[in-house]
């Protein structure tokens, strides 16, 4: 299998993109591929992050800064940079556990596809009855209904921990009409499977 790219769109979570950057650094492996970080516009402590990052991160760690233009700008821009023939995006409040790289890769070998890894709540995180719903059936985290290995809709198209093969993505691109939150994954994930790309 070739090398693999994990893309990380980010904006405006300095403190909460070093938890997640720390949990990155520790995945066995990681020194084949490369991380880029698409920091879109943040005026926080992002960019002097990331440069203290670079110094000691245990493979290429690239980052580059554009203008804010929201998530489905700043995802076909990491897209563009990305060398990997497995794509990998997370998002900046998603700190990975250990093997979670190792998993997608391994799942990517047995099926080239893509594949959306499990996501639940930060072990320190207050639980409200909204987030409660949010993963027990709201649009957002539903996978109290899904098994391991189970095949999914376009629905479930969740930029916050999947995985693809680079070449599944030919003439595909976020629809950078998206200005708002959300969606723009969802209708990607639909153009994918219309490609007919499981």
């Amino acid at each position: 299998m070739g090398r693999f790219s994990i893309l990380l769109p980010t904006y405006q979570r300095c403190e909460k993109l070093r938890v997640v950057l720390d949990a990155l650094s520790e995945q066995e492996g990681l020194q084949e591929g490369e991380v880029i970080v698409g920091v879109d516009g943040s005026t926080d402590c992002t960019v002097e992050l990331l440069q203290a990052f670079q110094k000691h991160f245990p493979t290429r760690l690239d980052f580059f800064v554009i203008p804010n233009s929201g998530r489905a700008v700043i995802r076909n821009r990491l897209l563009d940079r990305a060398t990997g023939d497995i794509i990998l995006f997370i998002q900046d409040d998603i700190v990975v556990q250990a093997g979670w790289l190792q998993a997608h890769l391994l799942a990517q070998q047995e099926r080239p596809a893509a594949h959306v890894g499990f996501v639940t709540w930060y072990p320190n995180a207050v639980i409200t009855p909204y987030m409660r719903w949010l993963e027990r059936g709201g649009h957002l985290l539903d996978f109290s209904r899904l098994r391991d290995g189970q095949s999914l809709d376009f629905w479930r198209f969740y930029m916050g921990n999947i995985s693809f093969p680079r070449a599944l993505m030919t003439g595909l691109r976020f629809d950078e009409t998206f200005r708002g939150y959300g969606w723009e994954d969802i209708v990607l994930g639909y153009e994918f499977m219309r490609a007919g790309h499981p």
